[in-house]
């Protein structure tokens, strides 16, 4: 291929290289920029894989594909950057182990599949406004993600974020449902925002070590080892109307709220609900494990958090 023809490829030209063509990929309108120009004109090939395409020499990827399959850029070590602008769904793998891959967008994404960005380990920058369902180890062992946002998810997968080592903060403002093991040795997880979140599966945030205070005012089930050794957490705000369901007493194991205070200067931890559902607390089923460490607020109290 001369060198004119490699800076603009058309897609009579791309039959010679059609076995690199990821399957079911079609770019309409948008084009593959690579470091050498862009690559245009690819319509869907229907077995192959985008995967290396060109001898793998992909560092930015934009394209106008409405769904990304299965595997598309997984153990992609050259990208760097991608950026999807009509991508509504990404399918299990599609950027796994792409280890020096540090930004993405997908402001149109609704669905984030099985291992779909799994051990990205220089992952930093997501964009995903619209996303509302996150799979399972989707982020797992994206170990240098430190801040996410996602305001539209509405349900968290098993271990989505397990073993992110550095996240301090996340905002989940729609989220009911966290999944089993979801933040699993977040060890620097600091902040969080769960304000719709009812239900907290088994081992949710366990080992996240360096986690004070939590807060969810509509919770309704509480799961085995939920904040099971959370050395540090000090104060669990739980200020809905109804006293959630709590499956075992296990749950705040290894906790300041447990009475463990090993790794936290002797300070015991506190449980805040609402005055009026004090008693309530005290004598559920579980909660009383815990009757000693409740503090009932009032609706002024609760009003001026």
């Amino acid at each position: 291929m001369a060198n004119e023809s490699r800076y603009l490829v058309t897609a009579e030209q791309l039959t010679e290289v059609a076995d690199t063509i990821r399957d079911n990929c079609t770019f309409n309108d948008e084009k593959l920029s690579y470091p050498w120009g862009f690559i245009e004109g690819i319509e869907d090939d229907g077995e192959q894989y985008l995967t290396d395409f060109l001898n793998g020499e992909i560092s930015y990827v934009r394209c106008g594909i409405s769904r990304l399959s299965s595997y598309a850029f997984y153990y992609n070590s050259n990208i760097v950057s991608v950026n999807f602008p009509a991508c509504t769904s990404i399918y299990s793998a599609a950027f796994l182990r792409c280890s020096n891959l540090t930004s993405i967008s997908f402001p149109a994404c609704t669905l984030i599949s099985a291992y779909a960005f799994y051990n990205c380990s220089n992952l930093t920058s997501i964009n995903f406004p619209i996303c509302t369902t996150l799979g399972t180890y989707a982020f797992g062992f994206c170990s240098n993600l430190t801040s996410i946002k996602f305001p539209a998810c509405t349900s968290i997968g098993s271990s989505t974020f397990f073993s992110c080592s550095n996240l301090t903060s996340i905002s989940f403002p729609a989220c009911t449902s966290i999944g089993l093991c979801a933040f699993r040795f977040c060890s620097n997880l600091t902040t969080m925002n769960f304000h719709r979140c009812n239900y907290i599966s088994i081992s949710a945030f366990e080992g996240c070590n360096s986690l004070t205070t939590i807060s969810f005012p509509m919770c309704e089930f509480l799961y085995s080892h939920a904040f099971y050794g959370c050395t540090k957490l000090t104060s669990a705000y739980f200020l809905g109307s109804e006293v959630p369901t709590l499956s075992n007493s296990n749950t705040f194991g290894f906790t300041p709220i447990a009475g463990v205070t090993t790794y936290n200067d002797g300070i015991l931890g506190s449980i805040f609900v609402r005055a009026s559902l004090l008693t309530a607390f005290q004598t559920a089923e579980n909660w009383s494990y815990f009757s000693q460490r409740m503090v009932g607020l009032t609706d002024e109290e609760i009003a001026n958090l």
